[in-house]
């Protein structure tokens, strides 16, 4: 966290240099949501903000989507044509998914020095670990996509939204 609010403070910095003026305005509400998706990003996944910016987008766009679609009329199955909306949403959630199930794959390519002390290294760790009382309980794939999802829409607009 520390490195991450270093990192942003210094970016602040290089900008007001830049400027060489008295006074200079700064939209802290852009920077702090860059700020809470990088930590949250690390936390996560052990990976930068950059890394995973068009994840990060794509989860920012689905709420968006969902919500308009909530003020239209709701029809029996309507979430299954192939609307404007829906294919958008279909299109996120598939990039969401891809780009999370690659950072799954290098992670478990490289697990034979450890999955990592990160929240999806230590969902892979339980997951990976062998015995019938686990084998019950284990997670699949998806549902470790799902948590990290979640992990990440729970935490990243609230607390941007607290800091700004």
């Amino acid at each position: 966290m520390a490195e991450c609010t270093k990192s942003m403070i210094e970016g602040w910095e290089n900008h007001i240099a830049k400027e060489k003026s008295k006074q200079i305005e700064i939209e802290v509400n852009n920077y702090f949501e860059e700020l809470t998706a990088d930590i949250i990003s690390h936390t996560a996944f052990g990976s930068s903000y950059i890394k995973g910016k068009e994840v990060f987008s794509a989860q920012k766009e689905l709420p968006n989507l969902t919500f308009a679609s909530i003020l239209n009329v709701q029809i029996p199955g309507f979430q299954y044509l192939p609307t404007k909306n829906n294919r958008k949403m279909w299109s996120l959630d598939k990039k969401f998914k891809s780009t999370a199930m690659q950072i799954i794959h290098e992670r478990l390519a490289s697990s034979n020095c450890g999955y990592g002390n990160d929240l999806l290294g230590l969902m892979l760790e339980t997951c990976m670990t062998v015995g019938e009382e686990n084998n019950k309980n284990r997670l699949s794939m998806d549902e470790i996509i799902d948590e990290c999802k979640t992990f990440f829409f729970a935490g990243h607009e609230t607390t941007s939204h607290l800091l700004t």
